[in-house]
């Protein structure tokens, strides 16, 4: 047997956020939760005003989200020949340089490379293609990576399709490592895909450059727990390089800042506390409390149906012409305020009184005659 838990009264906390290694940490202890939650959202939103239920919004997006390994990983395995045949795709990418934008970037001229020296040493480059457009269609020619240690000779065509908002790359492959599991492919910045002449591996690298980078949601898979006591600490980040602490740091072409934003807090159906991240000298962190229920900002009041002084004024000047010019017919007219008013509730009182009167009288004639 526990203990029946204390009351554990409304959502509060503090949490601190933290950046370092190119993640955004958010920690802390918050008491108050929902009570036994197992992976309840809490991310950061696009909001600034934490006050305002309405203006609070949706998850902070940003343009610095790799697609290619996030929310899961695109990757490609090998059969015992070292053959695969390719089915994948990443989101909020565009075909043509045409259509290119910071949210949506095009992958027409970039590089194609695929990763994956043997199963015991996945992680190094071992083929690239450059994606061309040809026609209406565009495609990538894949060969071994330059400067690659592979033995073999990676070859075929994949390809490249738009599928929504994502692209997809499909096609069929030989001559890379046998019964590879898990091996990346991904399509990167550098738009020379031979190395721009350059002989060691680090500096071709760097031409062929990193994964091709969009517009995304780093926080899709933040969740927290709670105990019965509604406690929880309180433990995520952010994936590598999609997001920077402070506004200071921004700049127009990349990762969206959290300060200011409000955090959220969630249960299974609907948001619960919510805190604003403040940053000083100091460090950055969120006071957290109930999420609110009322919006801040007032709804447009009703005009006043009191005339305005221009108005009155206007009506005054105008009755005191009327009355100047037909001063000998107002004067019979307007009754002297020293003279008692007689209403129509008075007039009606005086005929009553009148009828009883007679009706007495006659009685009393009757009376008199018998």
């Amino acid at each position: 047997m526990k203990p029946f838990p204390k009351p554990a009264g409304d959502l509060a906390g503090d949490l601190v956020v933290t950046y370092s290694n190119e993640k955004i940490y958010i920690r802390g202890k918050l008491t108050g939760l929902p009570r036994k939650m197992e992976g309840a959202g809490i991310h950061v939103h696009e909001g600034t005003d934490c006050k305002d239920k309405d203006t609070i919004g949706n998850h902070l997006l940003t343009d610095t989200l790799d697609g290619w390994v996030f929310p899961k990983p695109v990757t490609y395995s090998t059969d015992d020949k070292g053959e695969v045949t390719v089915a994948v795709s990443a989101k909020s990418h565009v075909l043509s340089k045409d259509e290119d934008t910071l949210a949506k970037r095009a992958v027409e001229g970039k590089c194609i490379v695929l990763h994956g020296l043997n199963s015991v040493t996945p992680g190094p480059r071992v083929a690239v293609g450059k994606i061309v457009k040809e026609g209406t269609s565009y495609k990538a020619e894949i060969k071994k990576y330059p400067n690659s240690a592979i033995t073999s000779t990676p070859s075929g065509t994949l390809t490249v399709t738009q599928d929504g908002e994502s692209v997809q790359l499909a096609g069929s492959l030989k001559g890379l490592a046998p019964n590879l599991v898990g091996g990346g492919i991904h399509i990167h910045t550098g738009e020379d895909c031979d190395g721009g002449g350059k002989t060691t591996t680090a500096e071709i690298n760097q031409v062929i450059g990193g994964h091709l980078k969009s517009r995304g949601d780093g926080f899709a898979l933040t969740k927290y727990k709670s105990d019965y006591t509604r406690v929880g600490d309180i433990d995520i980040s952010t994936p590598k390089g999609s997001y920077i602490l402070r506004n200071s740091e921004y700049t127009s072409k990349g990762a969206a800042a959290v300060e200011d934003h409000c955090i959220v807090i969630h249960d299974e159906t609907k948001r619960v506390g919510v805190g604003k991240i403040v940053c000083d000298a100091g460090g950055c962190k969120a006071s957290m409390g109930p999420y609110p229920t009322q919006a801040t900002t007032k709804a447009p009041t009703t005009p006043p149906t009191t005339p305005s002084t221009a108005t009155l004024a206007t009506t005054t000047t105008t009755s005191s012409s009327s009355s100047s010019s037909s001063s000998s017919s107002s004067k019979a007219e307007v009754p002297d305020p020293t003279s008692p008013v007689t209403t129509t509730k008075d007039k009606v009182n005086g005929s009553l009184t009148t009828m009883l009167i007679s009706v007495t009288t006659l009685l009393l004639a009757c009376i008199l005659a018998l």
